[in-house]
């Protein structure tokens, strides 16, 4: 979100002034390094003999930093911080180091212990502000706009305005942003973020934070012309582009603008992704496109045809076919419909307020339709080859359809008894125990789980179907350490995936890592809205805040 105007450890132009630190000598040496010549730096560091102890530590750990070599730019910035505990940039670049290294936890302790020994210090403020409105691990947003409020009410500043190192209101404004952001105060982003953009006209990282509070506070048009002005600025921006689909997809009066849209992204790349946001623009096309609803169950068949398993597909192509019912065929299409969103449940899928009505309308068509001779048939066929994990599913679905989920978990049993060594069974049976009836039993499902992790050739052989069932099984038997693991295995496959998004929130709202899984809530959230996912939100930030 603010990646574009990420915050400045060191200022402009580097001539500044630090107790008890003689920045002067360092001009070549951060010129250097300002303007991208590493080797130079490197060069002037080592043929000047006039630098102090603290300052020459200082510079090495600059040029480490700049080469990417952390652990030796951790090393002597500690070092020089030793010598001159009370100098400015020491202390920012061990900050910068710990934070480059990944370790969140450790800059947050410098930062609180810096705040603690230089409360009046606006530059050491502002870093602890921007730490704790940007960490993943520890946040505390809350705290970032405490600070940025002592800022504004400290009578003088440490740094004056000529001094480089000197926090900028563009700085204290960014940071504001994302702490307001984190909190869900969303119409005092939008303020701040209105303010930036005004303040420089024409740069699309900052129509993007418009954009983005705009989004989450409910301000459509406000986002879309904040979105659409940022990718005419920035054409190739694929996230921002989708976002500006998203919000386009959901007005009824842009779908010729989505169409456009959707194009554009697939004539510079064909993923997953974009074939999804395609086919959503399509099936909504139909006053523009007669054969839109076609062509997007085209493309929802074709990539089932990749990923069977795919929750969005399954639950999208459901919902086109039984809200569309190709020309009123009701039976034949219904029939597909439900398949579908049987398929979708069976695989993890959430039956949400939105999907509860028509999941209900389709298993009143389905018990219609199923009549006794089909269950007697599919169940003959079962009887004759019961290892076999096809008859053991069919007459499964027949007996859950009719309601019959104790007769439908004997089947699975007598599937298990016949092949206990065939993968597929087993993986049937993890899917029933976990589904939704009298046989839930997550423990049991992550038993078979195990035994199917085996059979496949171990972990990092799963498929990414199998690790989200696992992912499900953990959530629903309380143990969120495993559940956190597989969840953001599957999440760096698809970072924008809601329902992965959803189960790492899930899985650190049961570790009481609550401004955590309140992120990941909202993220959820903004890319596919939910009521139960608004309820969770709640239910972390109350959490967070007791």
């Amino acid at each position: 979100m603010a990646a574009a105007v990420v915050f400045s450890y060191m200022g402009g132009d580097p001539v500044g002034r630090d107790a008890n630190f003689d920045a002067r000598q360092l001009t070549v040496i951060e010129r250097r390094l300002s303007a991208g010549d590493v080797a130079g730096a490197r060069k002037a560091l080592e043929s000047d003999t006039a630098l102090g102890e603290a300052e020459r530590l200082y510079a090495s750990a600059a040029v480490a930093l700049a080469e990417r070599r952390m652990d030796e730019a951790l090393a002597d910035a500690r070092a020089s911080r030793a010598i001159a505990p009370a100098a400015w940039r020491p202390l920012s670049l061990e900050f910068a180091a710990l934070s480059m290294l990944g370790r969140s936890a450790d800059a947050g302790v410098l930062a609180h212990d810096s705040v603690e020994a230089a409360p009046d210090d606006e530059r050491v403020l502002a870093l602890a502000a921007h730490h704790w409105a940007s960490t993943q691990d520890d946040p505390n947003p809350h705290l970032a706009l405490e600070l940025l409020d002592r800022i504004e009410a400290l009578p003088v500043r440490r740094a004056a305005q000529d001094d480089p190192t000197a926090v900028r209101p563009r700085q204290i404004m960014v940071v504001r942003y994302m702490a307001s952001m984190a909190t869900g105060a969303y119409e005092e982003a939008l303020a701040v973020a209105q303010e930036l953009a005004d303040s420089a006209p024409g740069d699309p990282s900052l129509d993007v934070l418009v954009g983005e509070a705009a989004r989450r506070g409910g301000h459509a048009s406000v986002a879309i012309t904040a979105y659409t002005r940022a990718v005419k600025g920035q054409p190739q921006a694929r996230p921002w582009r989708i976002h500006l689909i998203q919000l386009l997809l959901d007005n009824p009066g842009s779908v010729e603008e989505a169409l456009h849209q959707t194009q554009f992204l697939l004539e510079r790349g064909v993923d997953r992704d974009s074939l999804i946001l395609r086919a959503r623009a399509l099936s909504r096309a139909e006053k523009i496109l007669p054969n839109g609803p076609d062509e997007a169950a085209g493309v929802y068949r074709a990539l089932l045809t990749k990923m069977p398993d795919d929750l969005v597909v399954l639950r999208n192509l459901a919902l086109l076919l039984y809200d569309w019912k190709q020309g009123g065929q009701d039976g034949t299409y219904l029939d597909e419909s439900y398949s579908l969103l049987r398929r979708y449940v069976f695989r993890g899928g959430v039956i949400d307020d939105d999907l509860a009505d028509t999941w209900k309308q389709l298993q009143l068509h389905a018990e219609k339709r199923i009549s006794p001779e089909v269950v007697t048939e599919v169940g003959r066929v079962f009887a004759e080859n019961p290892g076999d994990s096809d008859a053991a599913e069919a007459y499964r679905a027949a007996l859950v359809a009719q309601g019959k989920d104790r007769e439908a978990g004997d089947v699975v049993r007598k599937a298990l008894a016949a092949a206990p060594d065939n993968a597929a069974v087993r993986l049937l049976a993890a899917r029933h125990f976990l589904a939704e009836g009298p046989d839930q039993q997550p423990d049991t499902a992550l038993a078979e789980l195990a035994a199917v992790t085996k059979m496949m050739g171990g972990d990092a052989a799963l498929p990414e179907s199998v690790v989200w069932l696992r992912t499900l099984a953990y959530i629903w038997a309380a143990r969120p350490e495993e559940a956190l693991v597989d969840a953001e295995r599957l999440l760096v496959l698809r970072p924008t995936e809601p329902a992965y998004l959803e189960a790492v929130g899930r899985a650190l709202l049961m570790l009481e890592r609550f401004a955590e899984a309140e992120s990941k809530f909202r993220e959820a959230h903004s890319l596919a809205p939910r009521p139960e996912l608004e309820t969770l939100i709640e239910r972390a930030v109350q959490r967070r805040t007791e």
